[in-house]
Parts: structure tokens; C-alpha cells; sequence
């Protein structure tokens, strides 16, 4: 795993051994709900107006993570959430309330407690 990002947990939480060279895009994790009904979307873009999208509908921020890696990191961790996690939707038609955008990324979207998906972030970042 690259070591060029900066992660922020709930908005303004920075990890300690996270540091900085020339981030330029961003990976993030969304929920919705919380406990087990929780839906969380992992996602990369170079636009921070892509999650705060998400945000209108109802989810919130469990962790953004910006590094010129972005989509390395968004493989990886969508890689690790689908080992486990069930997918959250059978179609894009069922994402779009919580997606919006005719539920564009619905197939990155897991039945996963935010809590959890945080560790499993944690592990990818830490090379686990």
C-alpha cells in the first residue's frame, strides 16, 4: 500500500500515522444507519462534491482518505468489505434513494456496521 495519504475519520479525526506527499484524490467510505441494517458505500473521486452528495441523502462521512492512490485504495478496501459483507442492493434502481444519481455505485455498497468497515480501512491502510 502507497504511504502518500492523509485520512480523516468522522470529518476532523486524523489518524496519527497518516502523513501527506501531494494527495490529489480522495477514497471515502459512507453510512447510512447504523448496527447491522447499516449501508456503507466505498467510493473514489477527484471532486469532494461526489461524497458530500451522499451526505443530502442521508449518509454520513465514516472516513475520507486523500491520496493520489485513491482507486488502489478503494480496489483494496472494496476487495476486503466483499469477503465478508453482503452487497447492501440487488439494482440500481433500489440505490437510488440513498445513492441518487439513478443509483450510480450501487455495486459498492455493503451490509456492514460503519464501525466495522473503519477497522477493515484501518487493516488496508496498515498493509493487513
Amino acid at each position: 500500500m502507497p504511504r502518500d495519504y492523509v485520512v480523516y475519520a468522522n470529518d476532523d479525526d486524523l489518524w496519527p500515522y497518516a502523513k501527506s506527499i501531494r494527495p490529489d484524490g480522495y477514497t471515502y467510505l459512507i453510512a447510512w444507519g447504523s448496527g447491522v441494517d447499516a449501508i456503507v458505500k466505498v467510493g473514489s473521486t477527484c471532486a469532494p462534491r461526489r461524497w458530500r452528495g451522499y451526505l443530502t441523502h442521508g449518509g454520513r462521512v465514516v472516513l475520507i482518505i486523500r491520496s493520489s492512490h485513491e482507486v488502489q485504495i478503494e480496489t483494496e478496501l472494496d476487495e476486503s468489505l466483499g469477503k465478508f459483507a453482503a452487497p447492501a442492493f440487488e439494482s440500481k434502481q433500489q440505490a437510488e434513494p440513498y445513492l441518487g444519481s439513478r443509483g450510480a455505485g450501487w455495486m459498492e455498497c455493503y451490509r456492514v456496521q460503519p464501525d466495522i468497515a473503519l477497522q477493515v480501512a484501518k487493516e488496508v491502510l496498515s498493509g493487513g
